[in-house]
Formats: structure tokens, C-alpha cells, sequence
């Protein structure tokens, strides 16, 4: 039987205490469940817009303007999306964190995606005022390009475990369509080093 436990604002959450997770959480505005906006709108954070980061960092840097700004903007949306849906998911379960994959790989996201844009913007301030070379630059590119890559494979880990959470609730059914993404994701980002690697570098 599902209760109502908690209202944040439009937000109107209620869980089925049986199962102990939440079932729906609807927004009173635009009636459009709550789930649905955290599932789909993390999966554009680190989806799309996680392969734009990797493009703009590594395999168009010739167009150093234009990659810049790219990334930038990119990071900062992700920043946003990562920390607004994984903030609103903790105070829907009091500020307690689950023991589950989902809710452990979210956690790591949204500390490394803080992390990661705190040395991006080091980066940027640092290139102004030192050389390229230098070893404080060199040192700290290579641990955001290390932190990136880390957060990359963690963020698809989290879709594939908040997906398989949603297949198991019967609330989405197109397991299929979350193995195919992964697939997708990781051949395309394979297939795009090769080239780099081949043609490029």
C-alpha cells in the first residue's frame, strides 16, 4: 500500500513500504513522474553529453577554441544535472543512502563530478598564468584525464544499475534497450580511439 511521506514544494513523493523504494514520485506541475526525469535526464548527462566530453577532450583538440567552450559548457551541465537529480534522490530517502549499486556508483558520481570541474576550472586558471609544461599543469591534467575516464565507467555503471532497478519494478520493461546502449556507447567511444590513435595522434 503506498503512503505519502513526504512534499518538497511541487515535488510529491510516496513510497510503497513493502518493497522499501519508491514506486512514484509525480511533479504536481507538469504531472510528469519523478523517476522518469531523474532516469532520462542523468542518462543525457552521461550519455550524450559524457561522449561530448571525452570528443572534446581528447579527440578534437586541433579545434582548440570551439573544444574549449565545448567542454565547458558541457561539464557544467552535467555538474548541474548530476548534482540537482542526485540531491533531490537523497532528500527523498531522508539523506540516507541506500544499500544498493545505484544509489553507492551515485555517490561516487556526484563527488567526482565536483572534483572534476574544480580541476577543469584550476586548469583553465592555471594555463593563464603558468606554461603549459609546466609540472604542476602536467600533473594535474593527468589526474583529471584518470578521474574522467574513472567517472565515465562509473556513471555507466549507475544506468545500468538504475535501469536493471527499474526492469525489476516492472516500471521499464526495455531491459534490451539499456544492454544495446552500453553497447553502443562503448563501440562508438572504441571505434572514435582507434581512429584518434591511428590517424590523429
Amino acid at each position: 500500500m503506498s503512503n505519502p511521506i513526504t512534499d518538497h514544494g511541487v515535488m510529491h513523493c510516496e513510497f510503497d513500504f513493502e518493497k522499501k523504494i519508491v514506486i512514484e514520485i509525480v511533479d504536481k506541475d507538469f504531472g510528469i513522474p519523478w523517476w522518469k526525469q531523474h532516469g532520462w535526464l542523468l542518462w543525457i548527462a552521461w550519455g550524450p553529453l559524457a561522449l561530448l566530453q571525452i570528443f572534446s577532450g581528447r579527440y578534437v583538440r586541433m579545434y582548440w577554441k570551439v573544444n574549449m567552450w565545448t567542454h565547458i559548457v558541457s561539464g557544467v551541465l552535467i555538474l548541474i544535472l548530476t548534482s540537482v537529480y542526485t540531491f533531490l534522490a537523497f532528500s527523498y530517502f531522508k539523506w540516507k543512502i541506500r544499500p544498493t549499486w545505484h544509489d553507492w556508483l551515485g555517490t561516487i558520481d556526484l563527488i567526482l563530478i565536483f572534483i572534476l570541474d574544480g580541476q577543469g576550472l584550476a586548469l583553465r586558471l592555471l594555463q593563464n598564468r603558468l606554461k603549459w609544461r609546466t609540472p604542476w599543469i602536467l600533473n594535474l591534467r593527468i589526474t583529471h584525464q584518470v578521474l574522467s575516464y574513472v567517472m565515465i565507467l562509473v556513471s555507466q555503471a549507475a544506468i545500468l544499475t538504475g535501469g536493471l532497478s527499474m526492469v525489476k519494478l516492472g516500471i521499464f520493461v526495455a531491459k534490451p534497450l539499456i544492454i544495446a546502449y552500453l553497447a553502443v556507447f562503448f563501440v562508438f567511444w572504441f571505434f572514435c580511439e582507434g581512429y584518434f590513435q591511428r590517424f590523429i595522434r
